[in-house]
């Protein structure tokens, strides 16, 4: 994904964008600036970060500068390819492509592309007609890369959120921390905090049970389980292994 974002002055020297209040203009470059390549952002952490109401973001989606695509805030530029010419051999897809596609089914998305120079070298044959793949790799490994850095930057929000939204200690987000590693070990990433906050209850009430937090995490590997709770934590550890709480 970019680092460097642009903006169609005909759009935020319209009278539409300039009669908004100053914070929600401040409120749409912020959102701007940390979209993805299709325009998408999470806003609910972009307003958290600023420290302002969710009134701006009404004001943007009744202005038509904003779609709002879930209950968690996920939210698509109206204008972005207006502002952001993006080349197509460059382009990260959204994590959140499939969701803007089922909210605005008729959107047009600038469609991502090989880059030519590496076409050519991956149809590259060596005297025997093998062909030395060194494009793949090299499309792969980018590819994946960026995979994990918009995953990590994920990850950092949602443990600022949660920490913010729940108060929570040092041994809780610690927890939290394996908690998304460990979904995404299980292909089953987290992207709201919604099973975080679940996970913390159930967790708690096993602690008052007599578990310990290792060995929930150890039945939760080995099962696979996407959360917890605590029949089933009963049901699956026997009276004699059960540990006394921290």
């Amino acid at each position: 994904m970019a680092e460097r974002r642009m903006f169609a002055k005909k759009i935020i020297d319209s009278a539409r964008f300039i009669k908004m209040p100053a914070e929600t203009q401040s409120f749409y470059f912020h959102l701007s600036m940390r979209a993805d390549d299709d325009g998408i952002v999470e806003a609910f952490s972009v307003m958290r970060l600023l420290g302002i109401s969710e009134d701006n973001l009404k004001i943007l989606v009744a202005k038509d500068f904003v779609t709002v695509l879930n209950d968690d805030l996920v939210s698509h530029i109206t204008d972005w390819k207006e502002h952001n010419l993006i080349r197509a051999d460059r382009k990260v897809d959204s994590l959140y492509k499939g969701l803007l596609l089922q909210v605005v089914p008729d959107i047009s998305l600038l469609e991502k592309k090989e880059r030519a120079d590496r076409k050519h070298d991956e149809n590259t044959l060596d005297s025997n007609g093998t062909s030395h793949g060194r494009h793949s790799i090299g499309k792969d490994s980018i590819g994946e890369v960026s995979k994990v850095k918009e995953r990590i930057n994920i990850d950092a929000v949602l443990i600022s959120q949660f920490k913010e939204e729940t108060n929570a200690g040092e041994v809780a987000i610690k927890l939290m921390a394996w908690f998304i590693a460990y979904r995404k070990r299980i292909k089953k990433p987290i992207k709201t905090i919604a099973p975080m906050k679940l996970l913390i209850t159930e967790m708690r009430k096993c602690i008052n049970a007599g578990y310990k937090i290792e060995a929930m995490q150890e039945l939760m590997e080995a099962k696979e389980w996407q959360s917890i709770k605590l029949e089933w934590v009963q049901k699956e550890l026997p009276k004699e292994k059960e540990w006394e709480a921290k």
